[in-house]
């Protein structure tokens, strides 16, 4: 099943409306980029670190990301993902709108491990810890004898990375194709599936502003969010 065209008149909305913050044009841009739907997404279930490929909306969602990508007013220097399949498939997608750009994959942008949630939907983990569920869905502090990453750890190679390119593409525009928990603490909200959110990087790339938040005017309609934020 093909996708439909972007339309122009929503490329131009998406790029020229008014930004967070006034963008400073000497630093450097990550674009964060949401991978497409999984099946899980679909269903509800909690992904974290387990490997589920984009299913066919998903597909389609990384075409229009990328299309909204190819006419970004800033050149793209390079394609940074998470390892996992359903963010490098994404950043495949949209590699190749940017004439076949390579994808380069680091561990530090893979999505939070969630332990004991991974694999359950709402109800499973409401059935078999109700406190858990609780902290989860209240953005409080997650224990970690669960196996679920601590934020903070999540944060530290997060800015592993971000310091890596700001030093590798200094005033330049990095896509960064990533997950949904992972940007939950970033952002402190959390963002369709597909959406794109626009960082300007602050000194060594440890601090950042937010220029745009979890933009879907790309898609045909809101991508899913994450299961319980």
């Amino acid at each position: 099943q093909k996708c439909a065209k972007l339309t122009p008149r929503l490329l131009s909305v998406y790029f020229f409306s008014p930004p967070m913050s006034p963008p400073v044009s000497v630093a450097t841009h990550v674009l964060l980029v949401r991978h497409g739907e999984t099946h899980w997404n679909l269903q509800g279930r909690l992904q974290g670190s387990s490997d589920i490929e984009l299913n066919e909306t998903g597909l389609c969602q990384a075409e229009y990301s990328a299309s909204a990508l190819k006419a970004h007013p800033r050149p793209i220097d390079a394609i940074w993902s998470s390892p996992l399949l359903r963010a490098y498939q994404t950043g495949v997608v949209i590699g190749k709108a940017l004439g076949h750009m390579p994808v380069h994959s680091t561990s530090n942008l893979r999505e939070r491990r969630l332990g004991d949630m991974e694999g359950k939907t709402k109800e499973e983990v409401l059935a078999s810890d109700p406190a858990l569920w609780e902290a989860w869905a209240s953005s409080a502090p997650l224990p970690t004898n669960k196996g679920i990453e601590a934020e903070e750890e999540v944060l530290e190679r997060v800015q592993i990375a971000f310091r890596e390119i700001a030093q590798q593409y200094p005033q330049g525009t990095v896509v960064c194709c990533v997950h949904g928990a992972l940007m939950k603490c970033l952002l402190r909200c959390s963002v369709g599936n597909a959406s794109i959110t626009t960082l300007q990087l602050k000194g060594d790339g440890s601090q950042w502003d937010i220029v745009t938040l979890g933009d879907d005017r790309h898609l045909p309609q809101p991508g899913l969010k994450v299961v319980g934020m």
